[in-house]
């Protein structure tokens, strides 16, 4: 039997929906994403308004926000497409500090906090992960999103989530709340520091349901 591949046919790309207020960027980001086999920019949009038009109109399989848009809110942005289209995975990808927004925009029900200054690489890798249902995050916010030691003026527990935990990512929850890093955490486990950054996801996927 021939396959489509061996046909030399083009398989689906995924449909991306740039949302940005500066245009620069978003032509950026379109070069960079139309130039991948698996990737094609549907649509670029610079607000609230647009956005959720072009969503109802023409439903990409991913979008691409930022934080500071036309009109208001990224997050407030992404609360309203995560209640009318639950299914469609949301990356942002944003300029402004993650420590004080990641946390926030994964409780609006985004799928991953990349910086602006992150590699093309990282920011590609990052889109294909929420495109198949994975967390995605800078290393820099992995490492504070993973919550640090409970202590008695801290009414947040986990305990209840450690249990759903397997044994190895226990293993690496506990190395991380000590405040060890990605790196240091794979050396003493002895694993690669890309196993570890899986494990800190799969870990964060798990702590979401208990983010609100």
């Amino acid at each position: 039997m021939t396959t489509s591949v061996e046909m030399g046919e083009a398989m689906p790309r995924a449909q991306v929906l740039l949302v940005d207020d500066h245009p620069i960027v978003r032509q950026g980001m379109a070069r960079l994403i139309d130039r991948q086999d698996d990737l094609s920019v549907c649509a670029e949009v610079e607000s609230i308004a647009e956005a959720l038009t072009t969503v109802d109109r023409m439903p990409p399989d991913v979008a691409v926000v930022d934080l500071m848009l036309e009109g208001g809110s990224g997050i407030d942005l992404i609360r309203s497409l995560h209640l009318q289209h639950p299914a469609l995975p949301i990356l942002v990808l944003s300029m402004h500090e993650e420590r004080l927004y990641a946390e926030r925009v994964l409780r609006a029900g985004a799928r991953g906090y990349m910086m602006k200054r992150e590699s093309p690489a990282d920011i590609l890798q990052a889109l294909r992960r929420v495109l198949q249902g994975e967390l995605a995050f800078s290393p820099a916010v992995l490492d504070k999103l993973i919550p640090p030691p409970a202590s008695p003026d801290d009414p947040t527990s986990y305990d209840a989530t450690l249990s759903g935990l397997s044994d190895r990512e226990l293993e690496v929850f506990q190395y991380i709340r000590q405040g060890y890093s990605r790196r240091e955490t794979a050396n003493l486990l002895d694993l690669d520091v890309n196993a570890v950054q899986t494990y800190c996801t799969n870990i964060l996927h798990k702590l979401a349901s208990i983010m609100g």
